[in-house]
């Protein structure tokens, strides 16, 4: 299972994280938009998107890979822009462990893990537990 989100400004945009038959994931609709300081608000988006997991979608053509369904629900258009100004973050649950953090840039493009601020939360976590510190770090990283 894997989510990633974008926080931008006041707004964390949602979406869904589809895995592509090619076996790689894509984002996808819906999008749930909720405002930062919208704890509670955060949790409900973030448990159902893990709740709903990650549907199997045929693999899409590399034009439909080069777009960001977030941008259509931000106020900046331009990927790059929105690459910029925005922090993302990423929760993944394997074998019943979960972890998240904040994603770090990569050199040649795009995101990826940041071994030394992911946290892994202890076996045998509930998903309220999980996304009860999601939410605390997400809210905590944006002060």
């Amino acid at each position: 299972m894997l989510l990633d989100f974008a926080v931008l400004g006041d707004s964390v945009y949602v979406p869904t994280v589809a895995k592509t038959e090619a076996g790689f994931y894509q984002t996808i609709e819906p999008v749930a938009v909720v405002k930062l300081c919208d704890g509670r608000g955060l949790m409900n988006v973030l448990k159902t998107m893990l709740l709903k997991g990650n549907p199997i979608i045929p693999t899409p053509k590399p034009a439909a890979r080069a777009t960001s369904v977030i941008l259509k629900y931000s106020p900046i258009k331009s990927l790059s822009k929105f690459d910029k100004e925005a922090a993302y973050w990423q929760i993944y649950e394997k074998g019943g462990i979960y972890e998240f953090g904040p994603l770090k840039r990569r050199t040649d493009r795009g995101w990826e893990e940041d071994p030394k601020q992911m946290r892994k939360m202890p076996p045998g976590s509930t998903l309220d537990d999980v996304v009860n510190q999601v939410v605390e770090s997400v809210q905590l990283s944006a002060d």
